[in-house]
């Protein structure tokens, strides 16, 4: 996802989700095979070509295109699994996430991200220690860059539904949601055709958690609109395809798709 978008003191919504951390509740472990030794390359385009961005919401990072994959790990003398997500921009920039989550009862240990401009200038290298942080993140924590590996936790069965929450921050409460497992569905991709798994992600749309709290509610049910995934019905149960408003409330309909496995 481009999640890093926008200037700082315009703080737009956008560039609150670079900031957001995905809980899940009642997820179990990493299923055997969570690391199938593959990369994973995806596009991001508009739904409606004819449609622009808000040109009040200036981006600083138009992240067209990112890679994912995982590799095993230790943390601390602990298997530790290890998220790799590597986002471009046209220009030539590159957001580069890492991710180390435990193997045992997917507890976030640590968020890292750097930033390195077209010219090879690093701007940014941040690390993020959650598991010692005052904010106790119970397990199943994971920030939104991790989003195209998380319906591996799922029950997956038609009809099923799941509560989370999106955390903007550790001050802020829990902002809920739910995954509803909507059926089989058959969609092509760059990649290919693939036999999928299709899931709605409904954003509560009242209680807001910091800063939207403050949005009306009869205003925040026009803003706010579900998003929709696609996962390969295969384990690991990799994004195959994400669309709806991704970049933020105001933002135009985008999708990401795969376009590549190797």
């Amino acid at each position: 996802m481009n999640f890093i978008k926008g200037r700082a003191n315009r703080a737009p919504i956008s560039i609150c989700l670079a900031f957001l951390v995905f809980f899940v509740a009642a997820y179990p472990a990493f299923a055997e095979g969570v690391n199938d030794g593959k990369k994973r390359e995806y596009v991001i385009r508009q739904v409606d070509q004819g449609a622009k961005d808000d040109n009040a919401d200036r981006k600083f990072f138009n992240v067209n295109e990112f890679t994912t994959w995982v590799e095993e790990t230790t943390y601390e003398g602990q298997k530790a699994y290890t998220f790799k997500r590597v986002d471009k921009t046209l220009e030539g920039d590159v957001l580069d996430w890492t991710v180390i989550i435990s193997a045992s009862d997917n507890s976030i240990y640590k968020v890292e991200r750097t930033i390195t401009t077209r010219e090879g200038k690093r701007l940014e290298s941040r690390q993020e220690y959650y598991s010692n942080h005052f904010h106790k993140y119970a397990g199943k924590s994971f920030p939104p860059v991790m989003l195209p590996f998380v319906m591996q936790y799922l029950d997956l069965t038609e009809g099923a539904s799941h509560e989370c929450s999106f955390v903007f921050s550790p001050e802020w409460d829990g902002w809920p949601m739910y995954l509803h497992v909507e059926g089989r569905e058959t969609i092509t991709v760059p990649a290919g055709t693939f036999d999928c798994i299709k899931v709605r992600i409904e954003y509560k749309k009242d209680n807001l958690p910091g800063i939207f709290k403050y949005i009306p509610s009869f205003m925040a049910k026009r803003l706010i609109s579900d998003l929709y995934m696609w996962v390969d019905a295969d384990s690991p149960h990799a994004m195959v395809k994400l669309q709806g408003k991704i970049e933020g409330f105001a933002s135009p309909e985008k999708v990401q798709e795969l376009t590549k496995v190797y």
